[in-house]
């Protein structure tokens, strides 16, 4: 690690080399988990550095993708970083100079510091709810008129998915789910635009689900049984049953109908 960091502070201003080294680092963030706790200081200078430089959008995109590995690494232990993380993130996010190819992946991030820190994601709770709502209504209101839209849709669409269930799974470890339940409606009314929506892609489908049967297992005592009855849903695990066999996709939506069955009976 001493040697990328010597990497990186010789070749700051050559975004190829750091995007490399940025990856290696991902890598070494895998191996090592939490024992990279000891790197994080003196690599966080470069990360900051790099989630901020718009130009590069592609080491800005690694960036992003590196606070996922760090939270998933470090787990509580990345709880210090957090503020800083989630402020660049928001102003990542509110910038009209940045490439929008790099936004759904911020999106995602937040459910992986979610993951990382449970209950603490507290504290972020307002502005990241009020930042993926808006995610939302901007994806059903874009209209798909090319392929490019589409996907860029499907991306925003999962990232959404994504962080919602990294945020519910999060605040369920610490009994604080019930922080979700305002959303629930919003949130349901979206999926079923998405679920009605013949170009949305397969990752998008399965993260639907997944968040579904989140959503169910962490409300199981009636709290949104009116919703989970709703005729959209049985169509949406129908979809999902007709995946491949062994595929992740069938896996999901078997989870999720046990979990919607036993928080709808």
């Amino acid at each position: 690690m001493t040697t990328v960091l010597q990497l990186l502070t010789t070749s700051s201003k050559q975004a190829a080399v750091s995007e490399d080294a940025f990856l290696l680092v991902g890598a070494l963030i895998t191996a090592l988990e939490g024992e990279f706790s000891r790197y994080l200081e003196s690599f966080s200078p470069f990360l900051y550095n790099a989630l901020q430089n718009y130009e590069e959008y592609q080491l800005c995109s690694i960036s992003v993708g590196l606070i996922g590995d760090i939270c998933r690494g470090l787990g509580q232990d990345a709880a210090p970083y957090c503020d800083q993380f989630m402020t660049i993130l928001l102003h990542n996010l509110e910038s009209d100079a940045l490439s929008r190819d790099v936004k759904p992946g911020i999106l995602s991030c937040f459910g992986d510091i979610a993951l990382a820190i449970g209950g603490s994601f507290e504290t972020y709770l307002e502005v990241s709810f009020r930042v993926l709502m808006t995610a939302c209504s901007l994806s059903a209101s874009t209209p798909a008129n090319d392929d490019d839209t589409i996907d860029y849709l499907n991306q925003l669409r999962a990232g959404i998915f994504e962080a919602f269930v990294g945020i519910v799974q999060g605040l369920k470890s610490d009994n604080k789910a019930q922080l979700v339940l305002p959303q629930a409606q919003s949130l349901l009314g979206f999926m079923s635009v998405v679920f009605s929506d013949p170009t949305k892609s397969e990752e998008v489908v399965k993260n639907m689900i997944g968040l579904l049967g989140d959503l169910a297992d962490a409300f199981p005592n009636g709290e949104i049984r009116d919703y989970l009855r709703a005729e959209w849903i049985q169509a949406l695990i129908k979809y999902g049953r007709t995946g491949p066999r062994g595929s992740s996709l069938r896996e999901h939506t078997r989870w999720a109908r046990e979990m919607i069955k036993r928080a709808s009976s």
